[in-house]
């Protein structure tokens, strides 16, 4: 079963769905669990990074001896965004959102305002 991750412009919540086959991501349609509005926009998912041991095995970075990210405290997303980064410059928009996010401005926030730049804003999925 496909899970697919949307964010709703009316509610600004980010939601999950959950879909019988990939063939019904494409005809069924999307409606926001929490105020019933049809204006959703795919968002990317979070995801685990995994990162190697001295030993040679992978550990999530969650389960690790680094604390998982609160995903409620947008400063705690920033430094793990950084730190999952590792020194790498993943270019100028990873350096707004983290900048952004250690300023304390909400993840949904961010989002929306980047999609509204790139004219993502009226796209829904």
């Amino acid at each position: 079963m496909p899970i697919y991750e949307y964010y709703c412009d009316d509610c600004e919540e980010r939601v999950r769905l959950f879909f019988r086959s990939f063939a019904e991501v494409d005809t069924k349609p999307v409606i926001c669990p929490q105020c019933g509005e049809s204006h959703l926009a795919r968002v990317i998912s979070k995801v685990a990074i995994v990162q190697t041991e001295s030993r040679g095995q992978g550990s999530l970075s969650s389960s690790g001896s680094q604390p998982a990210a609160d995903q409620s405290d947008p400063k705690s997303l920033a430094r793990s965004m950084r730190e999952a980064s590792q020194g790498q410059d993943f270019g100028r928009e990873f350096k707004e959102v983290a900048t952004r996010l250690e300023s304390g401005e909400k993840p949904a926030s961010i989002e929306k305002s980047l999609r509204q730049r790139s004219g993502q804003d009226s796209e829904t999925h």
